[in-house]
């Protein structure tokens, strides 16, 4: 071998050396940038109704107070885990109606979570007027403030999903929801009629579940 081959031959090596050094630690950035994306994201998740991630769910003491109630409908409905039940108020009356939860002991809410309407299945969803927007107060809330939360109408294969309320996070006694504009339903089923008819609103405004997290 000349000298000139055994130079030719080092310097190749050596590039192929700082390319395989490079490479390596190339791919070791990626690895650690990879996992600590993953961390920080993990870190920075907030919790939500799909996922309340380490929250824990909390119930209320006793039945929620409620203005009123249609029929079967009761305030007792709203914390009986079911989605097949629903605390329903006359549709033509719903505006302003209220349901109130007491806690024993002040918690830390971070998170509350409804089912709109009345979702035991397709038809009942549909029947029922559902709530347009809730009015959420709790300890934490201003002196003649509330917190408006929209609720939307979920098509046929979320109807039993949880929706979220905004309201003012932080240790509290009590929360009051108040329905402040709604969905009309198609109505109710007027059995008399052949074939059944739906009586038009006015019917019932339904609202099926409320859950309640803390930290």
């Amino acid at each position: 071998m000349t000298s000139g081959q055994g130079r030719h031959i080092g310097i190749w090596a050596n590039s192929w050396s700082a390319f395989v050094g490079g490479l390596f630690s190339g791919l070791i950035v990626g690895i650690v940038f990879v996992v600590c994306a993953d961390t920080i994201a993990d870190a920075v998740r907030q919790p939500s109704c799909d996922d309340p991630g380490d929250l824990v769910l909390v119930s209320p003491t006793g039945s929620p107070e409620v203005s009123s109630f249609a029929a079967e409908f009761r305030g007792t409905n709203l914390t009986d885990g079911s989605t097949a039940s629903s605390w329903a108020v006359l549709s033509s009356l719903a505006i302003g109606e209220t349901a109130t939860f007491e806690f024993t002991d002040p918690v830390d809410l971070q998170l509350i979570c409804v089912v709109n309407g009345a979702p035991t299945n397709v038809v009942t969803y549909m029947l029922a007027g559902k709530v347009r927007s809730l009015a959420v107060r709790t300890d934490g809330s201003e002196v003649g403030q509330e917190r408006l939360s929209p609720l939307a109408v979920l098509p046929e294969s979320e109807i039993q999903n949880r929706q979220e309320l905004d309201f003012d996070e932080g240790s509290t006694r009590s929360v009051t929801l108040t329905i402040r504009s709604t969905y009309d339903g198609l109505g109710t089923v007027d059995p008399e009629r052949e074939p059944p008819q739906f009586r038009k609103p006015p019917g019932r405004t339904a609202l099926a579940e409320v859950e309640f997290y803390r930290e």
